[in-house]
């Protein structure tokens, strides 16, 4: 049947700019209390995956739900990371890479000590003044020098021979990563005794005690916002060979988010946790070459070390058990997981009870994977529920420990019927099918990812040839590489060592092995991912080498008939030569070993056979280190960044490009003494406290076989306020075998030590003397953008262009805010912004505001024009607050045009106790009042024309806040409208957690919305329960009868259709020199003339647009016409064709003609598609 289109326009966008001189920085109005009507719900689009271009690595996220609760917002997130799976990383409790993100933490890296120890005499970084360097250097004792061995308790013996412990002082301050609402960054503990945050914002940290005083912390946004951090994970490690001979160390090392506080006090919201067993184990493989001394027993009580000849030692010797080759690391701790939110009007519930076949038995009671989330209503009605379905990855080859085997993997989650109907809201995913190792495999490269290989131990395989060896002993053992010594210390045999057995080296193949690469949406339609390994320039190597992590290649996007729709192609490297930058020194990367001397007093060397004349000995050995995962320093996990990205919509670049460049800071990368740093360690040291900037982006187009530029950004930073705190590296040079006083005589290699005194300060320096020592600078400043180039290029001429500069000053240095904005138009013309802040001002409300960190508002904005370097104000907007108890809230909104003193035009004239504005007006208009209900959740009345005072007379406030059903809200609230007949009263209804289910105009007419048991609009009712609209979500694979929820019939298929433009969510947004509105704009089609009934068709339908511009510039009217044609789908009601601009208006000054203002709209609608004309006007 053939299906004709009588089309028409139904609605006229049409919007008017009001006369006269327009205060444009921004809009002067009350404020818009009332949420919009309800509109319909999105089915789940594909094609929006952000990546974070400087590192190749794709924002893959799910946004799960929203919580607000008052002036807070929590939103709670499914993540997942795709910069690939390493061989011992543990599958989360949603799987694999992913992770729900809900909440916040504080994580922490110790240094030295933990800076909250306080055990015994030990003493971190909160609990004492710690000694710069020089102060070390004037410490002449050696026995004194020991307790900044970062260690707790530290056995020594004093001069007379006296056993004791020393205590450990910490001399590192541990670094601290937090994130919350939004913000994220790094903080440390100063010597001043506060908190340094790296970047530097405006956030206040403060410490403080539990009931079990441990260490807890509260972080206050520039908002006013308080984030408190007092659920702690604490990490117990035990660490050692296989014997009984270990070292433990515990100290929290997570802090989880407790609860959220809004500014007034008003708003809560707070996190519960259940906790889950987690034991994990770490291996470390040492092989150490040198001269080993044998230890001789001469009698019971006689103990004597001498050299036995032995040239190698294949392992390193455990000091209690005399046996082995592996030190291990056990770490247990319970890790807290979110299992409840609670906020105003709901909570959500985190539900896990599935058992896992990837843990060891010992967690098996209580580490169990995320079954569901749901959200409730405070009345206990479930009103949104997620169900994630998981199997596992499979390892290959496979271990013995079964459960080594295992990966828990996420299939899909999908958005349940809260009703129990067989509706679901799913998306599903794959993964690349190439096998992971078992946990704990040796088959893994430098950055822990598997390789491939078959490797029987964690050691690099390495060779060294026997003079090379003997000199590299000798050299560091008496600082002459050439010296004649005796045989006892000489390398004979044989020629040449073999070190570790391990292929460590990166494969392009295997890194990407369970990857995830396709996902699959709710529509049927899917997006494919394609990844590639990192890649740079080896100095180390002289060749290009694969760098640790994965890197998006292309994004390509399917209909549910698997016809591709769009595709995104990465090219990385200056030149898209493939290479990035590395952020770490390859020679201290690869420095997989440590050098150790042991010190051997004659006393003790009484039973070799040495003549008197040998004295003291030292033996020199190398420990070489097979760690399974590298340290090093990174970028967002990345030890790569890209300079230069391009990013092409096709694969053969016909369509375009566009080209980012990015900061990449390579001077923070500090180079530590190679005593102090090796590959176990070096990502400790990371001063780049600003990192991946963008500092241009360009588009080209593609014509005539070259790419033509059509605009560019560039953008320009700067640096301020620039600090450092000083951190002190502190170990043993060498290690005295046997315990007795400290004699250290005219050794070749090391400075003079006599006892009873230490090392002088010459003698503590890198490698030298019996300690090494070393000073670095943790830094950090402020990095924001000064300069804004936004570049346009003739489409014919490219060497023709025009450039707008905008320059940002930021002159506060307390917060680093925007404080002037100057926008260049031309060479004689510039549009000035100043803006004022709280601690701009010294009046009481302000400086309470700043007590309280409270910001971040703008309370003064001026608006000048400067021509020829002369300054003209054109307007200012002033907004005043007000404090009355805990409350701080917005008073007043004055404004002025030119040098006018700025008069009052917007006046807050009362608030609840929560802080709800219930009585606002315009300075020259009525009062409009406003009655919050639901617990003061949501607006129930708006009466406009009578004060708030007057209005609550007539209505229970304990039904507005607990209403038992919607009629009887709507009668309470009638009350105002047979009380106040001289006022306009509206009032709306609520499903909290939901919507809005109806709203009564001021003439008393209502209209009704219904949800579907997804929370999304079904149905659109007026007062005669008549329908309006109707709303259908058909997903793939999915039958669902578009009408009958909303109480209808299925239609048969018309035999006309009638299409037309629907507007929703319009919104108008301030811009420095005016404003521009815009909206989503959908071609809806209906059966009737009226547009009441809506239908879908079983086959698609091809829609004509035509868009009107008018235009009104620089005194000159214009206006252009075209048509766009759209395809509605088969099977589809409303088809959605974006975000429109509406209109757009900005001013300026002219000299002629004054203030010019220059206005833009465009109107949209529906034309003939060649069958029919259009309806006449008035016939709907």
């Amino acid at each position: 049947m053939k299906v004709k289109l009588k089309a028409f326009f139904c609605l006229a966008l049409v919007f008017q700019l009001l006369a006269g001189v327009v205060i444009a920085q921004q809009r002067v109005n009350i404020e818009s209390l009332i949420p919009p009507s309800p509109n319909a719900g999105e089915l789940g689009k594909y094609g929006q995956i952000p990546v974070g271009l400087n590192t190749g690595v794709p924002d893959i996220s799910f946004p799960l739900y929203q919580i607000k609760s008052g002036s807070l917002s929590l939103p709670v997130t499914l993540s997942y990371h795709a910069s690939g799976n390493q061989v011992n990383q543990r599958a989360t409790d949603v799987g694999l890479g992913w992770s729900i993100q809900a909440g916040a933490q504080i994580n922490r890296s110790v240094n030295g000590i933990a800076d909250d120890a306080n055990v015994g005499g030990a003493l971190g970084y909160f609990n004492y003044t710690a000694p710069d360097l020089g102060v070390i250097n004037s410490i002449v004792h050696q026995d004194s020098l020991k307790q900044y061995t970062q260690d707790y308790a530290i056995p020594y013996q004093n001069p007379t021979g006296t056993p004791g412990t020393l205590w450990g002082h910490d001399l590192e301050p541990d670094m601290f990563q937090y994130s919350l609402g939004g913000k994220s960054g790094k903080f440390i503990y100063t010597k001043a005794k506060s908190f340094m945050t790296i970047p530097q914002e405006p956030v206040r940290i403060v410490k403080f005690l539990d009931n079990s005083n441990k260490v807890c912390f509260r972080i206050t946004d520039d908002d006013g916002v308080t984030y408190t951090f007092s659920n702690y994970t604490t990490s117990n490690f035990l660490s050692g060979y296989p014997s009984t001979c270990t070292d433990l160390t515990s100290y929290i090392s997570t802090w989880h988010l407790t609860s959220i506080i809004s500014a007034d006090l008003q708003d809560t919201i707070s996190l519960e946790y259940e906790t889950a067993h987690i034991h994990d184990e770490t291996e470390q493989h040492v092989k150490s070459i040198g001269r080993r001394l044998k230890d001789v027993w001469w009698g019971p009580d006689n103990l004597s070390y001498c050299l036995d000849g032995v040239d190698v030692l294949d392992t390193e010797v455990d000091p209690c058990s005399g046996f082995g080759k592996v030190k291990k690391t056990q770490v247990d701790y319970n890790e807290l997981r979110i299992k409840r939110i609670n906020f105003k009007n709901g909570y959500i519930l985190f539900n896990r009870n599935s058992s896992r076949s990837d843990v060891p038995s010992i967690e098996l009671s209580s580490n169990h994977a995320l079954d569901n989330i749901e959200v409730y209503g405070s009345n206990q009605v479930l009103v949104k529920k997620y169900i994630f379905e998981t199997d596992y990855y499979t390892a290959q080859p496979t271990s013995t420990d079964v459960w080594k085997n295992y990966r828990l993997r996420l299939k899909r989650f999908y958005e349940a019927d809260v009703s129990a109907g067989p509706g679901k809201k799913e998306y599903a995913f794959e993964y690349e099918t190439t096998p992971l190792p078992p946990y704990g495999s040796y088959n893994v490269d430098y950055w822990g990812f598997s390789n491939g290989q078959s490797n029987s131990d964690l050691i690099p395989y390495a060779v060294y040839d026997n003079t090379v060896f003997q000199s590299l002993y000798l050299g560091n053992l008496t600082g002459n590489s050439s010296v004649t010594v005796e045989n006892k210390y000489a390398f004979t045999n044989p020629g040449s060592y073999v070190v570790g057995y391990a292929n460590r080296e990166p494969s392009a193949d295997y890194m990407v092995s369970g990857i995830l690469k396709k996902i699959v949406h709710p529509t049927g339609g899917y997006t494919q991912f394609e990844f590639e390994p990192h890649r740079y320039w080896s100095f180390y190597a002289s060749q290009e080498k694969i760098g640790g992590g994965l890197r998006v290649k292309s994004i390509k996007n399917y209909s549910a008939a698997g016809v591709l729709a769009t595709e995104d192609y990465y090219k990385y490297g200056t030149a898209e030569s493939g290479r990035g930058t590395l952020l770490f020194d390859e020679n201290t990367f690869y420095r997989s070993y440590e050098d150790v001397v042991d010190y051997y007093p004659s006393s003790a060397l009484s039973g070799c056979n040495y003549g008197t004349s040998d004295g003291s000995m030292f033996a020199w050995r190398r420990n070489f280190l097979g760690i399974s995962k590298y340290s090093s320093p990174g970028f967002n996990g990345s030890p790569v960044v890209y300079p230069t990205v391009a990013r092409y919509n096709d694969g053969n670049g016909s369509n375009g490009k566009a080209v980012y460049k990015f900061n990449v800071e390579l001077s923070a990368n500090e180079l530590i003494p190679g005593m102090f740093a090796n590959s176990g360690n070096y990502g400790a040291i990371n001063n780049a406290w600003h990192q991946g900037e963008q500092i241009e982006e360009t588009h080209y187009r593609y014509a005539n076989n070259q790419y033509y530029p059509v605009s560019r950004i560039k953008n320009q930073y700067s640096a301020y306020d620039l600090k450092d705190e000083v951190g002190v590296m502190f170990k043993p040079v060498i290690n005295t075998i046997v315990s007795s006083p400290f004699v250290l005589t005219n050794y070749n290699g090391y400075q003079s030590l006599t006892s009873p005194g230490g090392p002088s300060a010459p003698n503590i320096v890198r490698s030298h003397g019996m300690f090494g020592v070393y000073q670095y600078w943790i830094k950090t400043g402020t990095f924001r953008k000064i300069k804004e180039i936004q570049t346009t290029f003739d489409a014919v001429d490219t060497t023709q262009k025009v450039d707008v500069v905008t320059d940002f000053v930021y002159a506060n240095a307390a917060n680093r805010y925007l404080s002037k904005r100057e926008k260049t138009i031309n060479s004689t013309e510039k549009a000035i912004n100043r803006f004022k802040y709280p601690q701009d001002l010294s009046d009481a409300v302000s400086l309470s505001m700043v007590s309280r960190n409270m910001l971040s508002p703008v309370v003064e904005e001026k608006s000048y024009q400067s021509l020829s370097g002369t300054e003209t104000l054109l307007s200012t907007v002033q907004t005043g607050y007000r404090q009355s108890g805990n409350l701080i809230v917005k008073d007043y909104i004055k404004a002025s045009t030119g040098s006018l003193t700025p008069e009052p035009r917007v006046l807050f004239n009362q608030y609840d106790t929560s802080g709800n504005i219930t009585e606002q007006q315009m300075a020259d208009g009525v009062k409009e009042s406003y009655l919050w209900g639901y617990h003061n959740a949501h607006p129930v009345a708006k009466i406009v024309n009578v004060p708030y005072n007057t209005a609550i007379q007539y209505v229970n406030q304990s039904i507005l806040d607990n209403p038992s059903s919607d009629q009887q809200l709507r009668t309470e609230l009638n009350n105002l409208r047979v009380n106040l007949p001289s006022a306009q009263v509206s009032t709306f209804t609520y499903q909290p957690l939901v919507g809005m289910t109806s709203q009564t105009d001021a003439k008393g007419m209502i209209t009704y919305y219904e949800y579907d048991s997804f929370q999304r609009l079904k149905a659109v009712k007026n007062q005669n329960g008549e329908i309006l609209k109707t709303y259908c979500y058909n997903y793939a694979g999915q039958q669902t009868d578009c009408n009958s929820s909303a109480g209808g019939t299925t239609p048969t298929t018309p035999t006309q259709v009638y299409a037309r433009v629907e507007v929703e969510n319009s919104a108008t947004n301030p811009t420095s020199d005016g404003s521009s509105t815009d909206a989503d704009i959908y071609i809806a089609l209906y059966s009737d003339a009226n547009c009441t009934q809506p239908v879908s068709l079983p086959q698609s339908l091809d829609v004509n647009m035509g868009t009107s511009s008018s235009s009104y510039e620089n005194n000159v009217y214009a206006g252009l016409n075209w048509t766009d044609t759209y395809t509605v789908p088969a099977n589809t009601n409303r088809l959605y064709l974006g975000r429109f601009t509406t209109d757009w208006w900005y001013s300026y000054y002219d000299p002629y003609y004054e203030q010019i203002i220059n206005s833009y709209y465009y109107y949209y609608q529906i034309e003939d598609n060649g069958m029919n004309t259009y309806i006449p006007a008035g016939t709907y």
